[in-house]
């Protein structure tokens, strides 16, 4: 999706690990599959969760907000990819400057996304260390389409990573919430 739309998908990746605590926090998971830790509605759709918010000097206070709710994690990431490729209602290009056509790397997005996506004064070092720990830069290729050397490329990356993340599985009985979270995931990353 991030590839599709001129997004980074290193930064699409680390956001997501990071908004959801690495799929643990409340939100991410069903039944709301907020990955991203997207305020608002989704189709009239919420939940009310406490969060913190930084100030601008790195301290933090607590609010109570309105998070989207979807029905899937495929809602989520389109959902996101929507957000910055659309903006806000009252500024559709608010998140132009993370378009890859207008930045130079992911550090320029990251960089944005500190003080407009997310109020922690962290938030861009946090999201670089996460793609430079795991070598989320690899996923950043230009997909072009006709070009069926890169999509092999990136299907078998895919297909590896879904190897890795399958033997976390083992074991896992049928119609166990670990099931229904594979499942889950599953249908989120297939047509």
């Amino acid at each position: 999706l991030a590839n599709q739309n001129g997004l980074y998908a290193s930064v699409m990746l680390a956001q997501a690990a990071l908004e959801s605590g690495w799929g643990r926090s409340s939100l991410s998971i069903p039944p709301y599959y907020n990955l991203f830790g997207v305020k608002g509605e989704y189709q009239g759709n919420y939940v009310s969760k406490p969060t913190l918010e930084d100030n601008g000097s790195g301290e933090y206070y607590q609010i109570e907000a309105r998070f989207r709710a979807y029905p899937s994690y495929r809602e989520s990431l389109s959902d996101y990819v929507n957000l910055l490729k659309n903006g806000l209602t009252s500024n559709p290009r608010f998140y132009a400057p993370t378009w890859k056509e207008n930045t130079n790397s992911y550090r320029d997005v990251t960089r944005y996304l500190t003080g407009t996506y997310a109020t922690d004064t962290h938030y861009g070092e946090k999201l670089n260390a996460i793609i430079e720990q795991f070598n989320l830069t690899r996923y950043d290729t230009n997909v072009k389409q006709g070009s069926e050397n890169q999509v092999a490329a990136i299907n078998g990356t895919v297909a590896e990573w879904l190897v890795n993340e399958a033997r976390d599985w083992i074991g896992v009985k049928m119609g166990s919430e670990r099931h229904h979270e594979l499942v889950d995931l599953y249908n989120t990353i297939t047509p």
